[in-house]
């Protein structure tokens, strides 16, 4: 290898023969002192006398850029157009020669960008508005456009199918749970899902009940789904309709499933089997009788031991027998009736409390009757049998719906079973044959001192039904007549109290009201201010009602359903209570007296 000369600009020149800058050989003269140059373009003196004919053009070669002589440094290693530069940085010169930035982009690292918050339009650097994480048309970086086809965004300046990206299933960030795919931008299951079943899109065929392990399968008749995903049946069994059963011995799936063996026979090995008669199943499946033995009723029997049976007659045991009647092969032969019982058409039956066969065979009881002691009897009315088989009613009492009842007192049968007296107390049914109506008697009179609104319950009417009846009395009263219409016997609510008031001389303007009586919001009341009593101090006839049916509660005077009775105070609640059943009685500052209760049913023309 030459040697480089002690001058510099030689020692660069002749070092970098070998490689772009100058040829091995040249042509021509040079002389260093004089300074005269080659007379060629592309010539430069070599070794300081001959002239070396360049590899490069002097307006791209870095040993000789633009002239002989002038070599390009580390700095700007590059020879453009006769000018050293550096293409990572040259706006005019990006990463190679002649690579303009235009648009106000500038050089980095030998390629054109836009500055910092700024994107290329197609023609200029403009300012980005938006971010680079979810811009889909500057994904990540500017001009990194996220394709149009599909469902795709950009999440976190990556572009994604968000149908189908099961870490951004849906939006940017939804991830799906382990062993989850993504669907149409849904999490699912695809080991159960049915839409969805082992791929995304794949929907249950027809025939196909579940989803099971990411496989379709009809769990009705899949042994290793039956009836649900997973349950497998046993070996030897078959999936019938969602349960395992076993088709050797299921009587409903006998061989194969749905296949139900005739009534009576039984399922043996698979085969519908009448074991009152096959040798090879007598009485049970795999029972098989001895060689020259016969299965007769399910019992093996050797014929030849009996003699020829009449016509309905079997041989059990060598004996020929009705088994419709015999108590000891009853049915079968072989099948003993227990003590007591009796054999009727091949069954064992208790003459004394079958009631198919009461006494005697084939004497069947009429609906509603129970077989007692070998009779049929009406429990409800019996007194032999009141309620049930041997329950007496004592004496002088009567068999009511089941109940011994004495009808001189019983206020729900007084007289006869069923006459219900609506009252206070067994006191109210009277003679024997009729409901007292406490017509001014003392005994039914109800004296209630200055209470207050207080009402303590100790005497209370009841309604023939929830919400639906009204109440007779007569009130002996100064200032109020207060009374309640509660669903128990206790101050309840929600309720409705009732409220007459008086006409004493000392209090001429009391109010008269109907209130539903809420007790955890404010009451709801109809007012009358100018109904009161008309005779302060002496009696008043008044009744209550309540209908359920038009959903109002109602005050009159006089005796309900007479030419002398009018309604007084009328209450249309929107907000009906019906399920109210006791009355009680109260007072204000003065006493009152109330005589004369009673209470009756709502007629059907109310």
């Amino acid at each position: 290898m030459a040697s480089c000369p002690s001058p510099l600009v030689f020692l660069l020149v002749v070092c970098s023969l070998t490689g772009t800058g100058l040829a091995l050989a040249g042509t021509g003269d040079c002389n260093v002192s004089s300074k005269k140059s080659c007379n060629e373009k592309d010539m430069c003196c070599w070794n300081g006398s001959k002239c070396a004919t360049l590899t490069a053009s002097k307006a791209i070669n870095p040993l000789a850029c633009g002239a002989c002589g002038k070599v390009c440094n580390s700095v700007r290693p590059t020879c453009c157009n006769g000018l050293c530069t550096s293409t990572l940085s040259d706006c005019s010169n990006c990463g190679q020669c002649g690579i303009k930035c235009t648009g106000g982009m500038s050089c980095v690292n030998g390629a054109c960008q836009c500055p910092t918050k700024q994107c290329w339009n197609g023609t200029k650097c403009q300012k980005f508005i938006g971010s680079l994480a979810t811009d889909r048309n500057n994904c990540g970086v500017c001009g990194m456009q996220c394709p149009k086809t599909g469902a795709s965004c950009c999440c976190n300046g990556n572009c994604t199918d968000y149908k189908t990206d099961a870490t951004n299933c849906g939006v940017c960030g939804n991830r799906c749970a382990a062993g989850y795919s993504c669907c149409n931008g849904r999490c699912k299951d695809t080991s159960r899902d049915p839409i969805n079943c082992g791929a995304c899109g794949n929907q249950l065929p027809a025939g196909s009940t579940n989803c099971c392990n990411g496989s379709p399968s009809n769990t009705k008749s899949d042994n290793n789904n039956c009836g649900a995903c997973g349950n497998q049946c046993s070996p030897g069994s078959t999936c019938c309709n969602g349960s395992c059963k076993n088709t050797a011995s299921d009587t409903s799936n006998c061989g194969a499933c749905g296949n139900q063996v005739p009534s009576g026979q039984k399922c043996c090995g698979g085969m519908p089997t009448d074991t009152s008669n096959d040798t090879g199943n007598c009485g049970v499946c795999g029972k098989q009788c001895d060689a020259g033995w016969t299965c007769s009723n399910g019992t093996c029997v050797d014929f030849r031991t009996c003699k020829q049976c009449s016509l309905g007659s079997t041989c059990c045991g060598g004996s020929c027998t009705d088994l419709g009647s015999d108590a000891t092969n009853c049915g079968v032969c072989g099948n003993q009736c227990s003590p007591g019982s009796t054999c009727c058409g091949g069954t064992c039956t208790d003459f004394s409390s079958d009631a198919s066969n009461c006494g005697v065979c084939g004497n069947q009881c009429s609906q509603g009757s129970t077989c007692c002691g070998g009779s049929c009897n009406d429990l409800s009315s019996d007194t032999s049998n009141c309620g049930a088989c041997g329950i007496v009613a004592p004496s002088k009492s009567t068999c009511c719906n089941g109940t011994p009842s004495d009808t001189a007192s019983d206020v729900s049968n007084c007289g006869r079973c069923g006459n219900q007296c609506i009252g206070r107390t067994g006191s109210d049914c009277v003679g024997d044959i009729q409901c007292m109506s406490c017509a001014g008697e003392a005994g039914c009179s109800l004296y209630i001192p200055a209470h207050y609104r207080f009402y303590d319950w100790s005497t209370f009417y009841e309604l023939p039904a929830d919400s639906l009846g009204y109440i007779q009395f007569t009130a002996i009263a100064y200032i109020d007549v207060h009374l309640v219409l509660s669903p128990e016997k206790a101050f309840t609510t929600p309720l409705y109290e009732i409220i007459v008031g008086g006409g004493a001389p000392w209090d001429m303007n009391r109010e008269s009201q109907i209130v539903h009586i809420y007790g955890d919001q404010p009451d709801k009341a109809d007012y009358y201010l100018g109904t009161k009593l008309d005779n302060p101090g002496n009696q008043n006839e008044l009744w209550v009602s309540i209908d359920r049916s038009s959903r109002t509660v109602q005050v009159g005077k006089g005796v309900k359903g007479t030419a002398t009775s009018t309604t007084i105070m009328s209450f249309h609640d929107p907000d009906f209570l019906d399920n109210l059943r006791f009355i009680g009685f109260s007072s204000w500052t003065q006493p009152v007296t109330y005589t004369s209760m009673a209470v009756y049913p709502l007629p059907e023309s109310f």
